[in-house]
């Protein structure tokens, strides 16, 4: 292998590594969330999981794309490429080449992890529909034939990953806009011609844009100082207007505006939706038979334009500085660090939360389509509105702190990805290891004793598992910040970076892990809990008959002192219920035993009390 191919295969490591294990994973994910549907894991998978693997693989495509001619850009290399005595197409396919060999191994893993979930699971293996494959080789080829023209437009990594991707949606709403006609109801025919329509301008594209991608190569002509991967580097108009002088006495006033105008790919990005947005709501105008499918379109854009929104506004402020050479000046001003890292921070998440949350909501309920599942309370612990605000916070809050310890928008990009995927899973895995544990039952059981504590009946519907949710959230942001600013003004070793990582990973794991451990130890699930509860029903079982009645049919609540005149309580389970009141429910389920079960609540002196059950 050459030196150059060696080059090029060592860009594309690291998303090549993430799309492989991606599309690997996806029919295996799919598959396990299907035949575990009843049981946590499968849960956990199917929500949570499930969605996740399609993201990563597309966004791990886009930057193998993007970086293969980006990655010049951002090195500031493509003039030394440009000058080589070799022809310009042999470096135009020393870079084809490799990237053409990434996509088809991606899709070889894919059809690996779907020939291994076939063999393993056999019929109960979840096959994927034909012409949903179909399109997603046509989106990922058109991703891969245009990103080169795309990518040397605007001299920017970033723009090789958005407007590839943007271009294709607005081609597809095009196509079949005009391959409908005046049809307004979806039949087998014109679905059919519309697959042949978006196949054939596929294909177009591809052909077309591989074309202008090369005529772009061959004709570039390197100019000093017209290289750099800022998106704003590619328009000089701006860039004339920013060299105008605009003198500021207040220094606070020129910081912000130095900010807002490094933030600008973000407003571009909203630009980007608003015309997507429009079209969209334009083309649902025209054909009002498929209002249905637009809603999809609608939540399509919604999926992928916030993310991309919370990822750039937290690092693309300090990546610009880091690659244009300015971030160390910018260390030297009368402005102090500390003021600096509040001003980007504080507009980083000021930026996310207006463009990638008030904006898309404003468009959605303009585009007046349904909330499928409003909520009681918006800021419940399960609402949309908190659940947004606590997406938004820590997308941001990690991208600004992957561009502080790995210097680049890219790394920072594919480094949130990760981070955020370890988070998620890893937090998910730990809520479930904690439920199997249960390590501290007997301290909980101490508790519950000494403290006439009513046991859960459902560990996950407890308070415990959500503040300890919330406190390793909070744990986690803080430390993230303080990371960030510590390391805001030097650049941190490989040491230093796995070293803070590995204490965020124990920042989240270890309450999440403690709170479910607390709460599966505290339920009836955990055999501390059930014995006292047994005990407690082995004591009813005993009383006399003339009781039971009475407090059956009267209501009648029976007293700890006539319980423990059985001689069937524990002293454990005598200190447990000393002071406390028993009453049945008048209502009796008949059980396939031929025995009713009757209804007991047990409520004590401090006023807690807890429902259970037992046969008669």
């Amino acid at each position: 292998m050459t030196p150059r191919a060696k080059k090029e295969f060592r860009v594309l490591l690291l998303p090549w590594s993430v799309a492989i294990l991606a599309a690997f994973s996806m029919p295996i994910v799919t598959t396990l969330a299907v035949r575990m549907h009843r049981q946590y894991v499968g849960w956990f998978l199917q929500k949570r999981v499930e969605p996740l693997v399609p993201v990563c693989l597309l966004v791990a495509c886009l930057a193998m794309a993007a970086l293969s001619f980006g990655i010049e850009y951002h090195h500031r290399t493509f003039g030394l490429i440009l000058v080589q005595p070799v022809e310009r197409c042999r470096i135009w396919w020393s870079k084809m080449l490799p990237l053409i060999g990434a996509f088809i191994s991606v899709g070889l893993a894919f059809i690996a992890g779907q020939s291994l979930a076939e063999a393993v699971w056999g019929n109960s293996f979840e096959s994927w529909d034909g012409n949903s494959l179909l399109g997603v080789v046509a989106l990922l080829a058109g991703v891969m034939c245009s990103s080169a023209f795309w990518t040397l437009l605007s001299r920017s990594i970033i723009g090789g990953m958005v407007l590839p991707l943007a271009m294709q949606a607005l081609l597809a709403g095009i196509i079949t806009w005009f391959a409908s006609g005046t049809s307004v109801v979806l039949t087998e025919e014109l679905e059919s011609r519309l697959f042949t329509a978006l196949g054939a301008g596929a294909v177009i594209y591809c052909v077309l844009f591989s074309y202008l991608g090369w005529r772009k190569f061959s004709r570039l002509q390197w100019r000093e100082g017209s290289i750099g991967e800022s998106v704003l580097a590619a328009l000089p108009k701006l860039r004339v207007k920013e060299s105008q002088p605009a003198a500021s006495r207040n220094p606070w006033a020129g910081l912000l505006r130095k900010e807002l105008r490094l933030h600008r790919p973000v407003f571009y990005l909203t630009a980007l939706f608003v015309v997507c947005w429009l079209a969209a709501l334009g083309l649902r105008a025209l054909l009002p038979a498929w209002e249905a499918r637009f809603y999809g379109v609608f939540g399509v854009i919604l999926v992928i334009y916030p993310p991309l929104a919370w990822l750039l506004s937290g690092c693309i402020s300090l990546g610009e500085e880091k690659q244009l050479g300015t971030w160390g000046w910018h260390m030297t001003l009368p402005v102090s660090g500390v003021r600096q890292w509040a001003v980007k921070i504080s507009l980083a998440l000021l930026i996310a939360l207006t463009l990638g949350i008030l904006m898309p909501a404003l468009a959605w309920l303009i585009a007046r389509a349904p909330i499928y599942q409003k909520p009681v309370s918006w800021w419940a612990i399960d609402s949309p509105a908190l659940l947004a605000l606590l997406a938004v916070v820590f997308v941001t809050v990690l991208s600004f702190w992957s561009v502080t310890m790995f210097g680049t928008v890219v790394r920072a990009v594919l480094f949130t990805f990760l981070g955020a995927g370890i988070f998620l899973f890893g937090g998910g895995m730990m809520l479930g290891i904690g439920q199997e544990t249960r390590i501290l039952q007997g301290f909980c059981r101490w508790l519950i004793v000494e403290f006439q504590l009513p046991p859960y009946n459902n560990p996950f519907s407890g308070g415990i598992i959500a503040a300890g949710s919330f406190l390793g959230l909070s744990l986690l942001l803080v430390l993230l910040l303080r990371q960030s600013y510590v390391h805001f003004r030097r650049e941190p070793s490989r040491g230093v970076i796995i070293r803070c990582s590995l204490i965020l990973v124990l920042s989240l794991f270890l309450p999440l892990w403690l709170s479910s451990d607390i709460s599966s130890s505290s339920s009836f699930y955990s055999p501390e809990i059930r014995s006292l509860q047994a005990n407690l029903s082995e004591a009813i079982i005993k009383l006399p008959a003339s009781i039971k009645e009475d407090a059956v049919e009267k209501s009648r609540p029976v007293s700890f002192e006539e319980i423990d005149r059985t001689g069937m309580l524990y002293p454990e389970t005598r200190r447990w219920l000393r002071g406390a009141s028993i009453r049945f429910n008048q209502r009796i389920i008949y059980s396939p035993q031929d025995r009713p079960l009757v209804l007991v609540m047990v409520t004590f002196p401090n006023g807690r009390h807890f429902g259970t059950s037992f046969y008669w």
